[in-house]
């Protein structure tokens, strides 16, 4: 079942051209960023949960809102991390999207809301299934990594609060 659910998840996340999802994720930033360099990519990816750590500490006083709002609003780190947990390559709970679909389709649930959708994976996974299962998704308050697009979809523009 896991594998048949990282296929499903996969394919909703993969660039047009790309097969591997792995792949896909480092291509993707490195768009966005402009750069090929993959396995510059793939170590920002790999490091980013340490430097979202330095990061925060030197930035981020204790209970200062406006402070973690830019922080998950500019940090690079922050949509690194992100877009490498959703590789699967050490973690299959993004596979919990998939779970929540099938929930939901059981008990004839036909709309859902992304909201503070981080890189918008989640968002791309949910828009990727609308047109086959007559489903509708919204989604906001996202990080600037995917360019306000998926491989199925278009974002709306971002919203801040």
């Amino acid at each position: 079942m896991i594998r048949s659910y990282a296929e499903i998840w996969a394919d909703a996340l993969l660039l047009p051209g790309e097969h591997d999802l792995q792949r896909s994720i480092r291509v993707e930033p490195g768009n966005l960023v402009s750069s090929d360099d993959l396995p510059d990519i793939e170590r920002k990816c790999r490091s980013a949960l340490h430097d979202m750590r330095e990061q925060w500490n030197a930035e981020v006083k204790k209970g200062a809102v406006i402070e973690t709002l830019n922080y998950y609003d500019k940090s690079a780190h922050y949509a690194y991390e992100l877009m490498w947990w959703h590789s699967l390559v050490h973690d299959q709970s993004p596979l919990a999207y998939v779970v929540a679909l099938h929930l939901a389709l059981q008990n004839g649930f036909k709309d859902s809301l992304d909201f503070g959708s981080g890189v918008g994976s989640g968002g791309c996974f949910f828009l990727s299934m609308a047109s086959a299962l007559a489903w509708e998704t919204s989604v906001q308050r996202y990080s600037i990594f995917r360019g306000g697009a998926c491989r199925h979809a278009e974002f709306p523009p971002p919203t801040s609060i």
